[in-house]
């Protein structure tokens, strides 16, 4: 309950960083944020929801037969495609890119993936995902903050400013709840999972790349990326 307030909490901080000039948070610490929350989610996938979908833990009574490895694989490869659609429409924001102007686009975009890795966050009512509960807040942090720079830079009113973040806002919270609330969604819990598992590897792989120059990583970066890794693998052990 405590992460899941905070996943809101996050969503709303897109307001403060809009409406006041937060001088520590530069665009280079907000790509370590972005850094070592990719990382993370790349190591949750890897350690902790992939080995569940194929293992089949934590499945409720509601649940259907999910099908054998090779249609999991098509879930995933779907999930992967639909961010990579997705990135064209955002230009990139979920990996920390920074634009001048924002349009309805970008940020439905943007919301339509929020939307999505909240899913499954409760649709499986005998067992809660906090470590990908976790892994959303901390990406939703970094994106948060780029949201809010560029509308800032942006010369557009702030009504529809404040439409644009609230759009942003209610997304991730929207996920959980209809993941939470609908039976098709539950029924299908493992290839929604999967789904998530193609979006996240697709946007923590692409942060991770992005990070290295020349194929050489600065030590900021380096220490995000090891200590996400980290926090994922700890994480196991209090599972």
């Amino acid at each position: 309950m405590i992460i899941l307030i905070a996943l809101i909490v996050s969503s709303l901080l897109a307001y403060f960083f809009y409406y006041f000039d937060i001088k520590f948070l530069t665009s280079e610490r907000v790509k370590w944020i972005t850094t070592f929350s990719g990382a993370y989610l790349l190591g949750i996938t890897f350690v902790h929801i992939i080995p569940e979908i194929f293992s089949g833990h934590g499945h409720s009574s509601h649940q259907h037969d999910g099908g054998d490895s090779g249609a999991i694989g098509f879930w995933i490869f779907l999930g992967f495609f639909i961010q990579l659609l997705l990135d064209y429409f955002s230009k990139g924001i979920e990996h920390g890119h920074v634009h001048k102007k924002i349009g309805w686009t970008v940020v439905i975009a943007l919301s339509i993936h929020s939307f999505i890795e909240a899913v499954p966050i409760f649709t499986d009512v005998d067992h809660q995902h906090n470590q990908l509960m976790l892994g959303v807040l901390l990406h939703k942090v970094p994106v948060a903050i780029v949201l809010a720079n560029i509308l800032k830079q942006d010369p557009i009113s702030k009504s529809k400013a404040f439409v644009l973040i609230s759009l942003f806002v209610i997304s991730a919270p929207l996920g959980i709840f209809s993941g939470a609330n609908f039976t098709i969604l539950q029924e299908y819990h493992k290839e929604i999972l999967a789904v998530v598992v193609g979006l996240l590897l697709h946007i923590s792989t692409t942060i991770l790349f992005e990070s290295t120059t020349d194929h050489h990583i600065k030590i900021q970066k380096l220490i995000a990326i090891l200590a996400g890794f980290g926090l994922s693998f700890l994480l196991i052990f209090f599972h």
